[in-house]
């Protein structure tokens, strides 16, 4: 431990090691957030994904490892072999493509930890072979107790990391999953960095066709430029995908598939909206009225459940265009629909609210060749007289009785009754 620690502290430059931990712990970030989505991505969509999931980790392992080499120094001219280095990139993208396939194509359990012993793995084979292209006058004898613990470090820190990534969900485990990634990236490395000896020899020439250190940063900063862009872009193109299902998948709980009216569950969350608003604002009003068809079951008789359907397709997009400001509809059975009213200041407005929908229910509705017609009773209570609990006025609305309401006299709960086929001025 002590090695690995003076090493860190007495041969390399600090603002290039935290420049190296800056990009691992992004990097590092972004390859967990897509690892966690390729989870549940599929298609072509998880093939994409599984690239780019890949070529992120990759660059990251990578431009961790050439950031802290360029942090190194030896004290001597050195440089970088160009096959060797640009062959360590495509190991590292290529054996975390691989790592991320098995985790997320071929898991066989909480227990298969081949993704990360592969992830583990790759890791020390980036770092090995980038530093066969580490160029200087002399050679690198490695200590062989280190070079396996870096081994061991990769490989057990890298196996933990994809075992987070695979069962993860909360945000906490995901800042858990980064750290452990980060920490299988960065210990790896500078446990194996302490087990350099550099012999030197005077027979020993660093080429001129080397990559330097100047053109290696530019290089890093390039290809990590590159990556962390496509990467947040990805990540916030998937985010918006989420987001947009987390909508749809809402919108479907809350929506009668046939209307595409609110449906019970949609009204019990309005009326939970609006209980609150009465209770904390004692001037806000309510009604709720409670809105039956009539002979809607003749019409599914004569002409067939199809044409039934239409029919309330039909009353639901009329009552739907009709809303105004402060009302609210929603279908909570085969043929029965409730309303809320607020912010009103007149019994009036409420009766012309339900007027209002008693005429667009009765109008004529053409289906094929034939007009046909249905009829609308619709209970009204309101918080006038009837108190101020929203479940308790859909309940006195629902069995509010049938007689015809007196204009302007702020009574119990009424209902309207009509006739299919009235006129409607």
């Amino acid at each position: 431990m002590y090695r690995v620690i003076s090493c860190i502290t007495q041969e390399h430059d600090y603002v290039l090691v935290g420049l190296a931990a800056l990009v691992c712990v992004l990097g590092a970030s972004l390859s967990v957030i897509l690892s966690q989505r390729l989870q549940g991505a599929n298609g072509r969509r998880k093939q994409v994904q599984l690239g780019l999931t890949s070529m992120i980790g990759g660059a990251t392992i990578w431009s961790t490892h050439f950031i802290a080499m360029l942090a190194y120094d030896p004290g001597y001219a050195h440089g970088y072999e160009p096959l060797a280095t640009g062959g360590s990139l495509a190991l590292a993208i290529i054996g975390v493509t691989i790592a991320n396939y098995l985790t997320s194509y071929q898991l066989r359990g909480p227990l298969d930890i081949r993704g990360g012993l592969v992830f583990g793995l790759t890791i020390s084979g980036m770092h090995y072979l980038g530093m066969s292209a580490y160029l200087l006058p002399g050679e690198i004898v490695w200590e062989t107790p280190y070079m396996l613990a870096s081994i061991f470090l990769g490989a057990a820190l890298g196996s933990y990391a994809y075992h987070l990534i695979a069962k993860t969900v909360s945000v906490m485990g995901r800042i858990g999953t980064i750290a452990t990634m980060v920490l299988a990236i960065v210990t790896m490395h500078f446990t194996a960095m302490s087990a350099i000896t550099i012999k030197l020899s005077p027979y020993v020439d660093v080429p001129a066709e080397i990559i330097s250190d100047s053109i290696l940063g530019v290089l890093i900063m390039a290809v990590m430029a590159v990556i962390l862009i496509i990467g947040f872009a990805s990540a916030s193109i998937e985010a918006s995908i989420e987001a947009e299902k987390q909508g749809e998948l809402q919108q479907a709980a809350l929506h009668d598939p046939l209307t595409s009216l609110p449906n019970r569950l949609g009204l019990t969350q309005r009326m939970s909206e609006m209980a609150s608003r009465l209770a904390i604002d004692e001037r806000e009003r309510a009604a709720v009225l409670t809105v039956d068809l009539d002979l809607f079951k003749e019409v599914n008789d004569l002409y067939g459940h199809a044409a039934g359907d239409k029919v309330l397709k039909v009353i639901a997009k009329r009552l739907a265009d009709s809303l105004e400001e402060d009302e609210f509809i929603a279908r909570s059975g085969g043929d029965e629909f409730v309303a809320i009213k607020h912010n009103f200041r007149r019994i009036g407005q409420v009766m012309a609210f339900a007027e209002r929908l008693h005429c667009l229910i009765t109008e004529p509705i053409d289906i094929g060749t034939v007009s046909t017609t249905v009829g609308a009773s619709v209970g009204v209570a309101t918080s006038f007289e009837d108190g101020r609990d929203l479940r308790e006025l859909l309940h006195k609305s629902d069995i509010a009785p049938k007689k015809i309401p007196r204009p302007m006299l702020p009574s119990s709960a009424w209902r309207w009754i009509s006739k299919a086929g009235k006129k409607c001025a």
